[in-house]
């Protein structure tokens, strides 16, 4: 028996050698497989990555659908149908978004959201200006992971206004201090790598039926990424969809006329801390992450080390019957917003009071996911504000340009 021993390990580099190389060969082949039976229903995989401070980030040249609208990302991580470069010319002036997924645009083309659209009005308004609105919004992220997001990346793309948009389920945010400080481990960078380029890792993942918890101290959680739940709602989401584009150049804005003065009187007061929100309980810490978030976003712009302007994506509530616009809770929410986060006199601006002009049918989903109408109205608020902020000093200057008008 000796002899067969002594065989077996003058012969154990060729044994591992082709052990290894079988092993290789049938990775390749699931993978080969995975991709050849991964339905078209499902998308494309890979629309968000891990990060470890963040949780999870967008894949740099994704192309695929989420929400049931085509979708693209660029270079950046942003969503583009164009690569950026961080140089500016001398006439550039760029505006970067921060946001979740109402400033991402869900249920939008790309020329549907106000990002786009903003970005097209000021290039109507004053030609000369190379305008980048960079939209940097991430379904599902909140007012933490939107200070993670600008200290990673305010520094490097150097832009000279950052518009934070703000929705109400923002005040529930992830805990402040939580991974804020973490470091890729091995086995979560083994983990990447199969997100961003393994089908045969999103065909198993959809087989366990793996939600996302954040719970990264089980295997499960630092193995099987899934930034946005369950098996079904990861499909639904990223699967492609039948919506037509919307051309809203027939669209006539009306709310040129409104102002603070002639929205309706809150009924009541709001603060989360009393009122609570989509039935999180009104003791719940997450509010806390929130206002601390903003606090820090807020000495930025008091430091200058960013020029930072919120805008609270709202609406008021709608009546019963769905044909106009009511006072209610929405009036008392957006007030706490206004509050807040203009404090110290840090640049807010509300859609809310705009909303009044118009029938819910005309703007649907004016106070969250928008529809491409009531985003052109958005847009146009911020562009008024803009137009503002460059003639405050009597002339209109933009950044180190002066206005052609």
């Amino acid at each position: 028996m000796s002899w067969i021993k002594n065989k077996f390990f003058k012969n154990i580099h060729f044994y591992l050698i082709t052990l290894l190389f079988s092993v290789v060969l049938t990775l390749v082949f699931a993978e080969i497989t995975a991709r050849v039976l991964w339905p078209t229903t499902w998308g494309v995989p890979a629309f968000a990555v891990p990060d470890p401070q963040r949780f999870y980030v967008l894949a740099k040249n994704y192309k695929g659908w989420w929400q049931d609208q085509p979708v693209q990302t660029n270079n950046f991580r942003m969503r583009d149908n164009r690569d950026y470069k961080v140089e500016k010319e001398a006439n550039t002036f760029r505006i970067l978004l921060l946001g979740d997924s109402v400033t991402f645009g869900d249920g939008n083309r790309l020329e549907e959201t106000w990002a786009y659209q903003l970005e097209n009005m000021l290039k109507s308004w004053e030609p000369n200006v190379d305008w980048q609105v960079w939209n940097a919004g991430v379904p599902g992220y909140d007012a933490v992971t939107e200070l993670r997001t600008l200290k990673a990346i305010g520094p490097i793309y150097n832009p000279d206004l950052v518009i934070i948009g703000t929705y109400e389920n923002d005040v529930i945010s992830r805990n402040f201090d939580y991974r804020e400080n973490a470091k890729a481990t091995w086995l979560y960078e083994l983990r990447s790598f199969l997100v961003k380029n393994s089908y045969l890792y999103h065909q198993l993942k959809r087989a366990l039926n793996v939600a996302s918890d954040n719970n990264f101290n089980s295997f499960m959680g630092k193995f099987i990424f899934s930034a946005f739940g369950h098996r079904e709602r990861e499909q639904r989401l990223l699967g492609p969809g039948y919506t037509m584009p919307v051309d809203v150049s027939k669209f006539e804005l009306k709310h040129e006329t409104v102002n603070r003065k002639s929205a309706a009187i809150p009924e009541s007061e709001y603060h989360p801390s009393k009122n609570g929100i989509l039935g999180v309980p009104p003791t719940d810490e997450r509010y806390k992450s929130f206002e601390k978030a903003n606090v820090e976003l807020q000495n930025f712009h008091k430091s200058g080390r960013w020029d930072i302007l919120f805008f609270i994506n709202i609406a008021p509530d709608i009546s019963s019957d769905g044909k106009e616009f009511v006072n209610g809770i929405h009036n008392g929410m957006n007030q706490y917003f206004l509050d807040l986060l203009g404090k110290d006199g840090v640049p807010v601006v509300s859609s809310y009071d705009a909303f009044w002009s118009y029938s819910p049918t005309e703007v649907p989903g004016a106070g969250g996911h928008s529809s491409a109408t009531a985003n052109k109205v958005k847009a146009s608020i911020l562009l008024d504000h803009l137009k503002n902020k460059f003639k405050q000093s009597g002339e209109c200057i933009i950044g180190n340009i002066s206005c052609s008008e």
